[in-house]
This record gives structure tokens, sequence and C-alpha cells, in this order.
């Protein structure tokens, strides 16, 4: 699926995670608008801003849970 060209990416970032949830949560309302009276090209419109909210999202949880990049499991229980 491909993001919404018109929508800023740098705006998206600034939101936070409850904003994003909320805009979600009315252009899910409105998508099923569109399928009820069959607007094809509203449905695709909806659906790229909708992957780009998703994205946006995906991103702001990513940001916030450590990255584990040294694969640092030294502290585990090795059961080998």
């Amino acid at each position: 699926m491909y993001e919404h060209p018109f929508l800023d990416t740098v705006v998206l970032s600034e939101l936070s995670l409850d904003d994003i949830h909320g805009k979600i949560s009315e252009l899910t309302s409105k998508l099923n608008f569109a399928y009820q009276t069959n607007n094809p090209a509203l449905i695709g419109q909806i659906q790229m801003v909708l992957e780009s909210y998703s994205q946006a999202r995906t991103r702001k949880l990513n940001d916030m849970f450590p990255k584990d990049e040294d694969g640092g499991h030294d502290d585990k229980i090795d059961i080998s």
C-alpha cells in the first residue's frame, strides 16, 4: 500500500500517539462510509491516508522501545 503523497511525514511524526490513534479511528469510519456508498476513488484516497497514519504509528511505537543493536544477551541463561 502507498502513503498519501500530500501528507507531510514531518507533521505526522510530530503528532502524539493518541492523536494518531484518533485520526486512524476517524479515517476508518470514513472508509466504511466510502465502502457503503461504493465510491472507489474515495476508498483509494482514504486507504492511502490511512496507510500514512499507520506508518506514523509504527514509527512512533518503534521509537518508544529500546533497540537491541549489540545483541547483548550475555546476561541470559544458557540452556545449551
